[in-house]
């Protein structure tokens, strides 16, 4: 059983993380290193195939106490300060670069070194060892946290799900590896100036343990004392993932910076130091923008300033942040731009408002939006369904065929509504848009600051159409199908390129032509890679569905022979060969001519 486990689950630890260039200790530029499996053992190799590790381990690729919430793309196997977690037979300890043990086997699992400690798992618990391979704190414990201000949150008990612990309880230990705060939360969060945040009562959302939310929160100090009972609640739950806190930590503020919380139904304000310093009294109670916080008392919205006084009383139906020294509010029939003195700016009617940023808005009239300036005037129209703010003073417009343009800071139309997403500003001073087919087909370019084509391909003449249930390809021009519909499906190859499936057959279909490239024949082809895609055939006789790559032209030109086959990276992909008596499967690499990198008897594919 350990055989089949281990199999199945270092194939695919390693399938999912071996491209990337490896960390080790060493004062030259490591090299980039590959790990690979043969008959169920696992080795590294470097991107010529030379062999830096004998394939002799059942594992290279170890984990720690929080591997069971992290993507697969956050465990790429590597060295960690000269040591890596590696098994022989049911254990796992750590092997040095040249591929001994440097630290015995003798856990269930390993974790990698980090500040000279690594997370190793006795059973179903874990604990922390250093480079000796001496206990720094004997396993306890369900989880243990990365240490923060000389603290690591740790959890005992509960139920592992994909993002979450349910049933857990959590405290903390110091640096030196002891409890300073018992177990005895339902909930905590890595410290922050000196304080964390504590929960009870509250509950793992979702099937996934996405979200922890819900019970009340109370802040401890670095010595466990409680500074704060567990009476908070927040008014926009964030997501506290146990995985990764440093992803998504509560955000950091300065001691004399204001936060809202609720308590016991009102809604007051913390410091920074998790100090009341306004006192629970609004229904609602907003974050401070420009030294000023809307909140809400008898049904109306005003602002208050940081030392608790109402700068502007409660009259309004709805208020939004100061920006730029203007707020927009609402009575419930006019939009407001309001100044800090509660003076009206301009008004319009029957409209809603955004904050401005470089002195514009966007302002929804009548269900469309448009654009204002600071002086209330309409400098492009409420004429679209969407308007968003991308950066450097453009903005996306959608009409009503739900097609995206640009629109500059002065209301002129740079790009026509033409694709269906326009996204954010790139480093290279460009612009994502695309083009959406379907749920499997897209197509990506790039435009510059003038709705101009740098890269990609210009909405091709020939697109594909769906009728009766069926796609076929269609000449825009003459309006006419040049492929009658007969495809359950199609998705996106390449660059003009288009997968068409009929009848459980893949083909392929040039879009710049309208013409087949390839008619229906594999039962799955892949995205293309550095000018190659991996195409599966089943062998004659009932024999194992298997691949190998085609070139652009449809060409097979490496032969099938392989159960997995991925994409092309700086000229090396990765494949696997499965073997059925006994079961191995086999983690092996090739060139673009269909070379092994390494096999350990040296051949060619066949």
């Amino acid at each position: 059983m350990w055989e089949l486990f281990a199999s199945v689950f270092l194939a695919i630890s390693c399938v999912t993380a071996t491209l990337g260039q490896e960390a080790v200790s060493t004062a030259k530029e490591s090299p980039s290193w590959l790990s690979v499996s043969y008959h169920g053992r696992y080795g590294l190799i470097d991107r010529h195939g030379k062999v830096i590790v004998e394939p002799k381990f059942k594992g290279l690729s170890g984990y720690d106490s929080s591997r069971s919430w992290y993507p697969p793309e956050q465990l790429r196997p590597d060295y960690s300060e000269g040591l890596r977690p590696a098994a022989l037979n049911d254990t796992w300890g750590y092997i040095d670069q040249h591929g001994e043990f440097a630290i015995p086997p003798r856990w269930t699992m390993a974790g990698p070194f980090r500040d000279g400690k690594a997370q190793v798992q006795d059973g179903d618990v874990w604990g922390i060892i250093d480079k000796s391979g001496e206990y720094f704190v004997k396993p306890q414990f369900s989880y243990i946290g990365r240490f923060v201000e000389g603290r690591a949150r740790v959890a005992v008990g509960g139920r592992h799900i994909e993002l979450g612990l349910p049933g857990s309880k959590w405290g903390f230990i110091d640096d030196k590896g002891q409890t300073i705060v018992p177990a005895i939360y339902d909930y905590a969060w890595d410290f922050s100036q000196g304080r964390a945040l504590v929960n009870v009562g509250g509950r793992w959302w979702g099937k996934a343990g996405y979200d922890f939310q819900e019970g009340k929160w109370g802040v401890i100090d670095s010595a466990g004392t409680i500074v704060f009972r567990p009476e908070m609640e927040f008014e926009r739950p964030f997501p506290l993932r146990v995985s990764v806190p440093e992803r998504n930590p509560v955000p950091p503020i300065k001691e004399d910076d204001l936060r809202p919380v609720k308590i016991n139904g009102k809604f007051g304000f913390v410091d920074g130091l998790w100090r009341i310093r306004i006192a629970p009294q609004f229904e609602v109670a907003t974050d401070f923008s420009e030294s000023l916080a809307a909140v809400k008392q008898n049904g109306l919205f005003g602002y208050l300033d940081k030392t608790g006084k109402l700068i502007i009383k409660p009259s309004y139906a709805t208020a939004g942040p100061f920006s730029e020294r203007l707020a927009a509010v609402t009575d419930g029939k006019h939009l407001t731009y309001i100044d800090r003195q509660n003076r009206t700016i301009f008004q319009v009617e029957e409209a809603e408002g955004k904050p401005f940023s470089d002195g514009v808005a966007e302002i929804k009239v009548n269900g469309r939006w448009g654009l204002i300036d600071k002086t209330g005037k309409l400098i492009c129209q409420p004429a679209y369904l969407q308007i968003n703010r991308l950066n450097d003073g453009l903005w996306s417009i959608c009409d009503d065929k739900e097609k995206y343009g640009l629109v500059d800071r002065t209301g002129q139309v740079l790009l026509v509504p033409t694709y269906d997403w326009i996204g954010g500003l790139q480093p290279d001073g460009t612009y994502w848009a695309g083009y959406d087919i379907n749920s499997d087909a897209h197509f990506e370019v790039h435009i510059n600051r003038a709705g101009k084509l740098i890269e990609g391909v210009e909405l091709f003449r020939f697109q594909p159409r769906e009728s009766n249930g069926r796609w076929g390809i269609v000449d825009t021009k003459s309006d006419k199908f040049v492929i009658d519909p007969q495809f359950e499906r199609i998705y996106e190859l390449d660059q003009g390129v288009l997968g068409v499936i009929r009848r459980n057959k893949w083909g392929i279909v040039d879009l710049t032509t309208g013409k087949w490239i390839l008619q229906p024949t594999y039962y799955s082809i892949e995205r293309f890679s550095e000018g190659l895609a991996a195409a599966g055939v089943t062998m004659p006789g009932s024999g194992p569905n298997v691949k190998g790559y085609i070139d652009r032209t449809g060409k097979m030109v490496i032969p099938p022979q392989f159960n997995s086959a991925g994409e092309f990276q700086d000229g090396i992909a990765e494949v696997t060969i499965y073997h059925e008596n006994p079961y191995w499967l086999d983690i092996l690499y090739i060139d673009k001519t269909g070379q092994f990198l390494w096999h350990p008897k040296p051949k060619k594919t066949q």
